[in-house]
């Protein structure tokens, strides 16, 4: 991220990330978070015992194989299919790859805004720890077997606490419209978040739901139920994946 953010890479359009000392086997994992968060193409490179190796993970509307295709030659060794490769290339040829492979891209800010699929529109009383059990039975989920997704407008956020060593985890008590509340869990970008609730609501507005006298902040999510275990006690929580 750092690397994305700090560069003229953030004004790409497919990312191309060497990171050297990461193992090989990690590349397909993070390439997929990059993904996620920029909502980009997005292959990530370490040093092989021979050159470069490295893994990218795809969007729906950019054909990765058919694109590298493009530019085989740069390859010692490439494969994959839509949505996910693998390849192999010299050192000296990273740049290349790079430049080659957003001169030719031809997407558009539409086919790059992020489509969310929801399964149903949900009220959180419905969130249960037997409801939490019925989805399990659905498990393993993937591609062609995505996890269920929810949604909910008018969601009012009446607080919020800061959790983790690294700050990257909001813990948000929820309610939904109808009046049920539950808490909730953000763990992608939370600084982000907060900054748009502070270009939405203001600085104060902030401060206030992160004192717990939040009340004025509403937002809709999409989200899936999860259960909470401490100490013992299980309890019904979701875990925000969207929202607007």
């Amino acid at each position: 991220i750092e690397q994305v953010e700090s560069t003229s890479m953030l004004e790409d359009t497919v990312l191309v990330v060497f990171l050297p000392e990461c193992h090989e086997s990690l590349a397909g994992i993070i390439a997929g978070r990059l993904r996620e968060r920029y909502h980009k193409p997005s292959f990530v490179l370490t040093r092989g015992e021979e050159g470069v190796k490295g893994s990218g993970r795809s969007i729906e509307a950019y054909d990765m194989f058919t694109e590298m295709s493009r530019c085989r030659e740069l390859f010692t060794k490439f494969g994959g299919h839509k949505l996910a490769a693998g390849l192999s290339l010299e050192k000296e040829n990273i740049a290349e790859f790079r430049r080659r492979l957003n001169e030719n891209c031809t997407l558009t800010e539409e086919e790059m805004k992020e489509k969310v699929t929801i399964d149903m529109e949900m009220p959180f009383l419905c969130v249960t720890e037997e409801l939490v059990k019925e989805l399990e039975l659905l498990e393993p989920f993937g591609k062609g077997n995505t996890k269920p997704i929810f949604a909910a407008r008018g969601v009012t956020l009446l607080g919020a606490r800061i959790l983790g060593k690294n700050r990257n985890v909001l813990k948000i008590k929820a309610q939904d419209a109808n009046g049920s509340v539950i808490e909730a869990m953000l763990f992608q970008n939370v600084e982000g978040f907060l900054k748009n609730m502070e270009e939405t609501y203001g600085r104060m507005e902030v401060d206030a739901l992160l004192q717990g006298r939040g009340g004025h902040i509403k937002i809709a999510v999409t989200y899936y139920p999860d259960i909470n275990e401490y100490m013992g006690k299980r309890t019904p929580q979701i875990v925000i994946t969207h929202y607007r």
